[in-house]
């Protein structure tokens, strides 16, 4: 069902996405399967963004982080809800624990370098 999903939103098909996801997230354990459970969630948060539940998607972005840190599907939609939110320094954080895990990830590295100029200005 988390496959669904992914196919729902890479269709933008929001409200099948949130749907396919919120069934995953209801027969999975997010023990037993993190990165499952991890894939569901981001269907759901993409699903809250373009609902304009900006809330509510962090909080599914944050939690897959949690489950799953090596699963980059969810850092750069939380850097950018964040960023879209004014909150510079927390993005900076996130992309910082991103790069703790892959540190050789040229594009965050590009990323983290251009938060730090945009905060400079």
């Amino acid at each position: 069902l988390a496959g669904l999903a992914a196919a729902h939103v890479a269709r933008e098909q929001w409200t099948a996405a949130a749907e396919a996801a919120n069934r995953a997230l209801a027969n999975v354990s997010p023990e037993r399967h993190p990165k499952l459970t991890a894939r569901a969630l981001n269907a759901v948060a993409r699903a809250d963004l373009a609902a304009g539940r900006g809330v509510d998607a962090e909080r599914a972005l944050r939690r897959a982080i949690e489950l799953a840190p090596t699963e980059r599907q969810s850092y750069r939609p939380l850097v950018r809800l964040l960023l879209e939110q004014g909150r510079p320094e927390e993005a900076a954080e996130v992309v910082r624990e991103q790069l703790w895990i892959t540190p050789h990830e040229e594009s965050l590295q590009r990323l983290l370098a251009n938060l730090a100029n945009a905060r400079r200005r």
